[in-house]
């Protein structure tokens, strides 16, 4: 078999994707070459940067029904099961925090200045509900602006692999938000105290993994986009970084996020409630704690985890 391999960036990270072909003779080139494309019309869409943006019209547009494409609404409809499986944790609605943080411009031009906002907006914990889709009339209903963040990125990759399922056996990595469909992927999750070094391998095999941690995306002093939506501002939380293994993207982003936001112990028993998830952290006096389940996903690792309480 024969595997393909393409790399660029989209949505502010790098991206990288290898395709099985499904026989010898196949060419996985020619489809490689429009996945380009296909990110860049979805960011086109639902980047909260891009005045020109549909995610921009909308936001301008709150507490109103308005129109939306069938990207926007299955996106936005992602990132309300991600609401909903986290207890409204992980929330659309803190794009006031975000910019309220500082974070109101590309991640690359907040790094440069180095600035840090000094304001908090707490997210109400149910707000999110408020958000209305009528997916047969094309149209939502927003109460405030918002971010589709981290949730987009899974959504966006899943649809990927997704459509590269039809041409033999993928493995998306859209900025650390990895689809791994069709067959067994091998993976590396990195040590975030070491990340020159991987930490573990892991096998997957019609899964999905994702990384989220405060030990990314940083500004000024102690500024991080992971925002704890009950204080608006970034979340102080001893996980430095959580990464979860689920069967759908979205969630496991989500759900990774949510075990930060939460704290090391706390967080991993959340998460075990989760059946089909399983998951691993840094903690910061470097403890690695796993669930019981994150095992079955080794091939290698580079010590031994140990166990959530």
């Amino acid at each position: 078999m024969s595997v393909f391999i393409t790399a660029f960036r989209a949505f502010g990270s790098q991206v990288n994707i290898w395709l099985d072909t499904a026989t010898p003779a196949a060419d996985g080139a020619p489809v490689l070459r429009q996945v380009p494309g296909w990110l860049a019309d979805i960011e086109a869409a639902l980047s909260r940067f891009r005045p020109d943006s549909e995610l921009s019209r909308l936001n301008r547009r709150p507490r109103e029904w308005a129109d939306a494409s069938e990207t926007m609404l299955s996106s936005l409809d992602a990132a309300l099961r991600a609401a909903r499986i986290t207890g409204g944790r992980v929330t659309p609605l803190v794009l006031r925090a975000l910019v309220a943080a500082g974070y109101d411009r590309s991640f690359e031009e907040v790094a440069r200045a180095g600035e840090a906002g000094d304001h908090a907006t707490p997210v109400p914990a149910s707000r999110w509900e408020a958000i209305q889709l009528d997916r047969a009339a094309g149209r939502v209903w927003l109460p405030d602006a918002i971010d589709l963040g981290g949730t987009a990125k899974g959504w966006a990759a899943q649809q990927i692999a997704q459509r590269l399922a039809a041409h033999g056996p993928a493995l998306v990595d859209l900025g650390g938000d990895i689809v791994a469909q069709g067959k067994p992927w091998t993976v590396h999750v990195f040590d975030p105290f070491q990340p020159e070094t991987p930490f573990a391998v892991v096998a997957l095999h019609d899964r999905a993994i994702a990384t989220s941690g405060t030990d990314y995306r940083r500004w000024g002093a102690d500024r991080h986009h992971i925002i704890d939506p009950h204080t608006g501002a970034p979340a102080r939380t001893d996980v430095v970084s959580a990464t979860v293994i689920h069967p759908d993207a979205v969630l496991a982003e989500a759900l990774a996020k949510a075990v930060v936001l939460q704290g090391s112990i706390a967080g991993l028993d959340w998460l075990a409630q989760h059946e089909r998830a399983a998951g691993l952290v840094f903690d910061r006096i470097g403890r690695v704690l796993a669930t019981e389940n994150f095992q079955a996903y080794l091939t290698q690792t580079q010590t031994h985890t140990q166990k959530g309480a």
